[in-house]
């Protein structure tokens, strides 16, 4: 069976660390001191704690101590789309084992957030950095969103068909949405074999809107009003599950 996939951009289990990441957070927002049992692992003392944007490829959260005004620790985490944490363990690519390591040195020795990214690892660097500048109050602190973190999949009623959806949901936002789109019988649609404009349309237009409105408020596609509908309220029962 072939399925409709969309990705589009804009975290709640992953053994202890994900869970502690994200309640320390929406304890003790961005810019405001964490203790370490609150940052889920054994460090000594207060951290800062940041976040930056989460995005279907997922977040970085940076701790940051600081002793007066010397930035004495630097922490990088980061979590994936799928809400796993990467670890040189679990990870296998060395451009950002080369940046773990790399990107919290280079604020320790700079005293500052005016650092390189590392080649290969863009992302995580732009990330990273924008998480640390969060955690020391150089940007405003990231705004959590309403629903909890996790992978939710929910259908609409069988009515000619049925829409099955899976949304993400990283740091309290939606960040990502795909949905299958079944005829009667279990074939699922595609852009290969339905090619009807106003679905193609509503196949790229559906999720896109979600993740804008963050909740199933959105406006139906002209021409496909039926898988509209459907999709709309197999999103508003995801979002049950995530509430």
């Amino acid at each position: 069976m072939v399925f409709l996939t969309i990705v589009l951009s804009g975290c709640k289990n992953n053994n202890n660390g994900q869970e502690t990441a994200v309640d320390s957070g929406q304890e003790g927002l961005a810019g405001e001191e964490s203790t370490s049992e609150e940052a889920g692992k054994d460090y000594e003392g207060d951290y800062l704690i940041g976040y930056s944007d989460p995005g279907p490829r997922g977040y970085v959260m940076a701790m940051v101590a600081l002793e007066g005004e010397e930035i004495v620790d630097v922490v990088l985490r980061e979590f994936q789309g799928d809400l796993s944490e990467k670890t040189k363990e679990t990870y296998d690519y060395e451009p950002w084992h080369e940046a773990s390591d790399a990107l919290p040195q280079a604020v320790l020795d700079k005293q500052s957030i005016d650092i390189d990214t590392v080649s290969g690892a863009t992302s995580t660097s732009n990330k990273f950095i924008q998480a640390v500048k969060r955690a020391l109050g150089e940007e405003p602190p990231f705004e959590f969103g309403e629903y909890e973190d996790g992978v939710y999949t929910a259908q609409s009623d069988e009515d000619n068909g049925w829409v099955e959806v899976t949304l993400t949901v990283l740091l309290g936002h939606i960040v990502n949405v795909e949905f299958t789109d079944y005829r009667d019988g279990g074939d699922a649609k595609t852009p290969e074999n339905y090619e009807y404009e106003a679905w193609l349309e509503a196949a790229e237009a559906l999720p896109q809107a979600v993740i804008e409105a963050q909740s199933a408020d959105i406006d139906v596609v002209s021409g496909a009003s039926g898988t509209s509908n459907k999709f709309k309220q197999a999103v508003e029962r995801a979002l049950e599950q995530a509430s």
